[in-house]
């Protein structure tokens, strides 16, 4: 799998087929922010909901790199009041809730909810802030910052379960990335005449297009559009040559996040697979019998 075929400079992800909710990291900085000693990069934590954002579960862990983590600062968000005075206050790694209320948020664990490679904490929205778009926390990592999020985002539509999402970081040269991941299973199977079913809902991002490559040319012919579960007719197979075979066919996934916030770079990440196509019987018999002939043509 290549990971790093198109690498997003900007942090930008949704977690969830689930259009209700969407959760992003949106860059805001473009190049990192440098004092003595370090060099940072800012996410905001974003939420898109169709009705009221009501919690959020977040669990990050770093295996390289490290959060920013004012001396000034503590886990909720800060005053902008004492931005002037202590500017690097700003960047702190925080939680936050849409409408700033004092004192909404309810962190779970034993305290530190947060250390300078891991965070794991739950908080709350203790008003109605409507429907939209919502900054929820601030994650500021170190340029080779490393590790996985993963959590759950809730709204009153999704009050029992919330939406989930999870995100791979990865040290790149502009700083800390989550790179687009394509995922399909490994083999596919079908008999003669039967439609194939394509399946790349494993895939991390909310990925806005998906191509595959099915005669393994080079080129994704096939455009599914938006659609991770994807469906092609056996006719469609057999005009790209493939038909019934002993041995599987290589395919190929394509998929493409396009960022409509922020600084709009796009990532794409490819997967491979196989396809067979199981002859009936008397087919198999003959490809059999013409495999024998070739072999002792050789001869």
């Amino acid at each position: 799998m290549n990971r790093y075929l198109s690498i997003a400079i900007l942090l930008v992800m949704t977690a969830s087929a689930n259009a209700a909710v969407r959760t992003f990291f949106k860059r805001v900085n473009m190049f990192g922010i440098s004092g003595p000693g370090y060099q940072y990069y800012v996410y905001d934590m974003m939420v898109d909901v169709d009705s009221d954002w009501t919690n959020a579960r977040l669990d990050l862990t770093l295996t390289s790199g490290t959060l920013y983590q004012d001396s000034l600062g503590s886990d909720v968000a800060p005053n902008p009041f004492f931005f002037g005075m202590v500017p690097t206050l700003e960047w702190d790694t925080s939680l936050d809730v849409p409408g700033g209320f004092p004192n909404p948020v309810g962190l779970a664990g034993d305290p530190p909810y947060m250390s300078d490679t891991s965070i794991t904490a739950s908080w709350f929205d203790a008003v109605d802030t409507g429907p939209g778009l919502h900054k929820i926390a601030r994650i500021t990592l170190s340029s080779d910052a490393e590790g996985t999020i993963t959590g759950k985002v809730y709204d009153v539509d999704h009050a029992g379960e919330g939406v989930p999402f999870a995100r791979y970081i990865d040290g790149f040269f502009f700083g800390p990335t989550l790179v687009v991941v394509a995922a399909t299973p490994g083999y596919y199977e079908i008999d003669v005449g039967e439609a194939l079913t394509l399946d790349a809902s494993g895939s991390v991002w909310d990925i806005t297009s998906y191509e595959w490559d099915l005669d393994d040319d080079g080129v994704f012919e096939t455009n599914a559009g938006d659609s991770a579960i994807y469906e092609v007719s056996y006719g469609y197979l057999e005009s790209l040559g493939l038909g019934p075979a002993v041995d599987p066919y290589p395919i190929h996934l394509k998929v493409t996040g396009v960022f409509s916030y922020g600084y709009g770079f796009a990532a794409s990440d490819t997967a491979d697979s196989t396809l067979r196509i199981i002859p009936e019987p008397a087919t198999l018999a003959l490809l059999g019998l013409g495999g024998l002939m070739l072999i002792r043509k050789r001869r």
